[in-house]
């Protein structure tokens, strides 16, 4: 669910209201603010769960393109697949877990 340009306004509305412009009305905090705060904490959550996470990058296929040789990597946490070739992947590109070697 992205903020809508209405809902940013309201936003605005109620942040000018709560700096004691005007008086905010409780359904309406239940209605509009309440929703958009809890999902802005999931999404800090979800961030921070990922973030802190650790997965391995194991390769799994190797070939050469141009003369140079193309590792092909798999995430341990996600599975999917990444290619690379000079150095690695500090965070896989696809979940951004850590990537640490067991």
């Amino acid at each position: 669910m992205s903020i809508s340009e209405w809902q940013c306004n309201e936003l605005r509305r109620v942040a000018d209201k709560l700096r004691g412009k005007e008086e905010v009305s409780v359904p309406f905090v239940r209605v509009l603010v309440i929703p958009i705060m809890r999902e802005a904490a999931d999404t800090i959550e979800a961030m921070s769960d990922k973030l802190s996470a650790e997965c391995e990058l194991e390769e799994v296929d190797a070939y050469d393109s141009a003369g140079e040789p193309v590792h092909v990597l798999e995430c341990s946490a996600c599975g999917e697949t990444c290619e690379h070739i000079n150095g690695g992947y500090e965070y896989c590109p696809h979940c951004g877990r850590k990537a640490v070697e067991r």
